[in-house]
């Protein structure tokens, strides 16, 4: 399967743009993960996200993002199960400590994911309304400062994935 020059120039034009992107430091209370701590969050948008932080969590510490698609699917019971790869790369020293947030597709899925109208998708599909282009501007708006704010994360260091249409 082929994709189409604008599918591709906007997922590396996404990656490239969120790997360099920057937002101020917050110097706010960071989250401490422990009994009582909720790996969930609301934004203020609506969006949810699920968060991933190493077993050994420093807030004194910076860790570099790693944003999720498909968040439903992403940890604990789903299927990709990422917060134990995720462990299991760091404690093997694969990989250095990052910090997930994992962004629920709430039925969004093609409305996000895919940036452009299509007859065959819609015919194969159903419908849906392109919505890329937002769906990026609120990990820019929303998804990266929330992280900042509450997180201990290097926003200098932000890389996003997904699989299928969320890759």
């Amino acid at each position: 399967m082929f994709l189409r020059p604008s599918t591709l120039i906007l997922s590396l034009c996404l990656l490239i743009v969120t790997l360099g992107c920057t937002t101020p430091s917050s110097t706010d209370r960071k989250e401490q993960p422990g009994s009582s701590w909720d790996k969930k969050f609301r934004l203020s948008n609506g969006m949810v996200i699920e968060v991933f932080v190493p077993e050994d969590y420093d807030t004194a510490s910076t860790y570099p993002l790693l944003l999720l698609n498909d968040g439903e699917d992403m940890f604990g019971g789903g299927s990709w199960g990422m917060d134990r790869v995720l462990q299991r790369l760091i404690s093997d020293q694969k990989i250095k400590p990052v910090i997930a947030a994992a962004i629920y597709n709430q039925g969004q899925r093609m409305n996000w994911y895919i940036p452009y109208k299509d007859r065959w998708i819609t015919t194969n599909w159903g419908p849906y309304t392109p919505s890329a282009s937002g769906y990026a501007q609120d990990i820019f708006d929303y998804v990266i400062p929330y992280m900042d704010e509450h997180f201990s994360v290097d926003t200098s260091e932000v890389a996003i994935m997904g699989a299928s249409l969320g890759g």
